[in-house]
Formats: structure tokens, sequence, C-alpha cells
């Protein structure tokens, strides 16, 4: 577990709301990965500014060919055949470029099973470590915890900012205050129901306002309060959480390509990140997930005169 300390963020408009998007399960590399929808959302907290993200691993998919999950049809079509020879480095190259028009509004970069599995095979422990150290952000690991102060200061210029060390701070008044936790993910779970009961038990072992969990490939946001005494413990206090799963962008079924979970007939998933709002002022958090709709064109379109004319032909025989 890694223990990353305070981020600092400051702004100077009293109803601002932020946003932070937690990214995670890219697989660049697999054909399966859909970099469109990347692209976008890069795009969407580049163009925002009060718009941070962090990574909870899975960003490459790091299977070389010594792994036994190794499958050449899986690699995407712009990889080159060199580039499995040094996998680590070209993916962590790869990520680093992706990212690199958001690289300073990033509150970390953490480890999945893909990275981790990699590193220990291929001795490269500080794979991803040495990634966050050249995108100047913290290191998240496997899981970690991270506090988020967002400090309102009007006389402050261009922002809103991260500021790293608290020396730098401008005079202001802190007007929010989270405890981040986030972990990968682990195991297996296929209904709702399932994935629900993982994301709430690491609700409940670990103590933040905010969780963030990855691997499980879907959208989910549970809200949850704890109780506690308040100060002289005379009065009970409502202590709000919420918890995120946090999505990925591999498809389940890719054109042309069958990937491990179509084998498995894994459900199609949402594809995308998932944020959480905040506003500073009154400390409001809102788990966000969304859905694009399928823009139907006209070769697209039901034929319902087709269906109505087999319809009466069905009743016409029937009859006869």
């Amino acid at each position: 577990m890694e223990l990353t300390g305070r981020r600092y963020i400051v702004y100077n408009d009293p109803d601002a709301v932020f946003k932070l998007t937690a990214i995670s399960d890219v697989h660049l590399f697999n054909k399966g990965c859909c970099e469109k929808k990347l692209e976008e959302d890069i795009e969407s907290i580049k163009e925002d500014p009060y718009n941070f993200w962090l990574s909870l691993g899975d960003t490459c998919d790091f299977i070389g060919i010594g792994d036994k999950r190794f499958d050449p049809e899986a690699i995407s079509f712009y990889a080159k055949v060199r580039d499995l020879g040094n996998l680590g480095l070209v993916g962590r190259n790869e990520i680093i470029k992706r990212f690199e028009p958001v690289r300073d509004k990033c509150l970390g970069v953490g480890v999945g099973n893909h990275e981790l599995s990699y590193m220990k095979h291929m001795n490269q422990s500080s794979l991803v470590k040495d990634m966050a150290d050249m995108m100047n952000t913290w290191f998240l690991g496997y899981s970690s915890y991270s506090d988020i102060v967002l400090i309102y200061s009007p006389q402050s210029k261009n922002c809103p900012k991260l500021v790293k060390n608290e020396s730098e701070l401008p005079k202001g008044k802190s007007w929010f205050f989270a405890r981040v936790f986030t972990h990968h993910g682990h195991g297996y779970a296929r209904t709702q129901g399932g994935k629900m009961n993982k994301l709430t038990n690491f609700m409940d072992q670990f103590d933040a306002d905010i969780t963030f969990i990855g691997h499980l490939h879907d959208h989910i946001v549970k809200t949850k309060v704890r109780l506690r005494g308040n100060g002289p413990c005379e009065e009970a206090v409502e202590i709000p959480q919420i918890g995120v799963m946090t999505g990925s962008y591999l498809r389940t079924y890719t054109k042309g390509h069958t990937g491990y979970g179509e084998v498995k007939a894994y459900d199609p998933v949402p594809l995308g990140a998932v944020s959480v709002d905040i506003e500073p002022k009154t400390g409001r958090m809102t788990g966000l997930v969304s859905i694009e709709p399928h823009k139907m064109g006209a070769i697209d379109a039901p034929d319902y005169d087709r269906w109505i004319e087999l319809l009466e032909k069905q009743e016409e025989s029937n009859d006869a």
C-alpha cells in the first residue's frame, strides 16, 4: 500500500465544481481497446480546467510472448514484432505519450494486475513507479490513500492550479477535504450484485470519503453513510461515503477477434471513465456514470413494414 500525502488544488471561483476522473483498465495494445473513447476522455479532461484525473492500472495489456495468456491475434495492428521484446518500456512510453496533454492534472498513477504480473516475471519492479516519476506525479501502487484539499483563494491567479508543496500555498480557506482510497480491484464477479458486493466490501474495509476500484470492467456508483460521534460525543454525525467502480476501455466483443471475454461469454460493458463531481462550497459529492446512445442510421433502423407483413402472413397461415 502507498500513503501518498496531500494534493492541494487552489481555485478562485467560489461556485466552482470539480471533477475527479478515474481512468482504469485501458488495455492499450489490445485490439479490443476503444482508443477513440480514450482520446475523447483525455480531451474532456484537457478542456475542463476543473477536471483532474488518476489512473488505477491495467493501462497497457503488458502480455508478452512468454506469458501463458499471450494471444498474437489480440495485439493491436500498430504494434511491431520488435515491441514484444521490450514491451514494458514500449508500453510505458506509449502511455506517457497518450496522457501528455493532461499530465499536469494527474493526481497519481497506479498498478494493475497486468502491470504487476509483467513486472514480477520480467524483473522490472519499478516500471510504473518510473512512469510516475517521468510524469511528475504520485505513485499509487496497487492500493493507496491520498488526500485531496481544495483551497479557495480569491486573489490567486491562473486557477485552478495543482500545488504539490504546502510551503507554496497562497493564503486561503480550505473549503473541501477528502480522503481517497484507490485499489485496482481483484477477483471475479459476473452479476451486478456480485460486483456491488465487491465495491461495498472495499468501502466497509477502508475508511475513505471516496473509494475507487477497477478490474471488473463495469460502471457502478454506491453511496453510504457511516455514523460518528461529534467532538464532545454528544450528537451523532453522518459521514458520507461514495464508492465507484471505474469501468474499462476494453470491448468484450470485437469484430474480427475472439478475446477471452467472448470465450467466457462475459457481458458487454460500458466504455470509458467514471468521475465524481465535488462542490467545495457545499461539500456535495456526486458519482457520475454515462453511456452514449447508439445513433441509428437508416440502414440500421428496424423495418416495421416488413415486420407487419410477416405477422399478417403468419396470421393467414394460422387461419388456414
